[in-house]
Parts: structure tokens; sequence; C-alpha cells
């Protein structure tokens, strides 16, 4: 009797001890998705750049590279993002990038050294066209010189007074009777690279440097870029009327739908 009652109080002592170490074990740390890495590097000598703000236009986030020109897209939602890179001295660069639990290889991105560029000549406008910003923003990115000069009708040049009353704005159709030209898709001056049209998801390869899962409730590629409210002007040109810089004769060649611009607020 006495050696059954000590073997059952060293099995409740064991017990106890193992129930507080279980009790005091710390729980694990969540996982981290660490976002795919991309790396950005001078087109002409291959350096890597250091300080380039890459932002996501999808949700107002953004990093800036490291000394070695690297960054982790852990700000970058899975479904991808569009990705606008600035850097002091280099051409500001927009494009698409996957992000995807499958993306794992590295994207490479080069940056082109910025042209030396006079500075703006300042002209008085002749008339009141909007808020004195906004007719001001305009003229420096040429707006107002593009509608007066490329033989493009007026209707193809709209502004946000009349854009932000739309629901979505692939609906600036009703505007200018002209559908986006996503193939040729500049915003704030930079060619969208990847933004074919219809084929965002699980295209590879050609002009597309990335995947991007549609929003079944926004059908229009233009409407998972941007809203109606996010634009402060937009141009829609026909292959006719294409400025020159806005002509694109490198790979993947002519756009057969011209070329559209939008600039945002």
């Amino acid at each position: 009797m006495h050696r059954w009652f000590c073997h059952a109080a060293v099995g409740l002592s064991l017990a106890g001890a193992t129930s507080g170490a279980l009790a005091q074990a710390p729980a694990a740390a969540p996982r981290v998705r660490p976002g795919r890495l991309i790396g950005v590097y001078d087109s002409q000598s291959g350096a890597p750049l250091d300080d380039v703000t890459v932002t996501n236009a999808l949700n107002g986030l953004s990093a800036r590279t490291t000394a070695t020109g690297t960054l982790s897209l852990f700000f970058v939602d899975t479904a991808g993002g569009l990705l606008r890179l600035t850097k002091i001295g280099y051409q500001p660069l927009t494009l698409l990038v996957a992000n995807s639990d499958t993306d794992t290889i590295p994207e490479t991105i080069l940056m082109e050294p910025a042209a030396t560029r006079l500075a703006p000549v300042v002209t008085s406008a002749r008339a009141r066209r909007g808020p004195a910003d906004t007719v001001r923003s305009l003229e420096l990115n040429g707006f107002y010189d593009r509608r007066q000069t490329s033989g493009a009708p007026s209707s193809a040049f709209q502004t946000s007074e009349k854009i932000e009353r739309l629901t979505l704005l692939s609906e600036v159709f009703r505007l200018t009777g002209r559908q986006v030209c996503m193939s040729n898709l500049y915003i704030n001056g930079a060619r969208v690279s990847g933004a074919g049209v219809g084929t965002f998801a699980g295209r590879r390869g050609g002009a597309f440097r990335g995947s991007f899962v549609p929003n079944n409730l926004r059908k229009e590629p233009i409407d998972q870029l941007l809203t109606a409210q996010d634009v402060l002007a937009i141009e829609m040109y026909r292959s006719s009327e294409l400025p020159p810089q806005y002509n694109v004769t490198r790979p993947p060649g002519q756009a057969d739908c011209g070329a559209t611009l939008i600039w945002t607020k």
C-alpha cells in the first residue's frame, strides 16, 4: 500500500511538471512572408542602384532599395502590384510585378539615366481652364499644347472635372468615344510595361513583366490599375494622331490602338 502511494505521488508530480512546462512554452511566432526580391540596376553601367523609391500604386505603400540595389516586396499583395520606381537622375519607371507564393525568381529591373533637361518655359494661360494647380501641372506636361497641335479632336482630351463623375475609369469611352489603349499606356509620362489588353492573369514573356490577377468586380484592365477619382487628365490618341514621343517603334512594336496618356492627381 505504501509503495502504491509513492508511485502515485511521483506520477502526479511528473504530470504537474509536464503541464507547467507546456503552459510556459512560448507560442510559435507567426511566419512573416518576405515577398519577392527585386534588384534595381543602372541600364548602362549595370551598377546596383540604392535609395530607389519603390511605390505600390495600388495601396500607396513604399520602400527603398538597399546598397545592393535589392528590395523585398513585403508591402505588395500576393495578387501582384503596379510599382512605380523613382530616383533622382533616372527616368521614372512603372511596371507590373507578380508576387505570389510561386513567384520565387528575383526580378531584375533596369533604370535609364535621365537626360539633361532645360528649365521649363513659364507662360501665362490665356484663359482660365480650371484650378490653378491643375492648369500648371498639365501645362508642364504638355497637355494643352498637344490638344492644340496633335490633330486629335478636343473630345479625346478630358480632365478630372468630368472624369471623376464616372463610376469606373473604363467608362471614359462615354466622354471620348475611344477605348483605353492598354498596349501603349502611359501613366505620368512613363510607359507601363506589361499592361496588355485583357491579359493580366497567367501571361508570361513578351512585353509582360509580370502577371496580375483580375478583380471579378472590375472586368476592364484599366479599372484594376486606377479609379476615375485618381485621374487628373487623360489623352486618347488613334495611331494617325500620335505625338512622336509616344509613337512606339521598339518591341513589341507599333500599338495598333494608338496610345492613352493618363496624368494622376
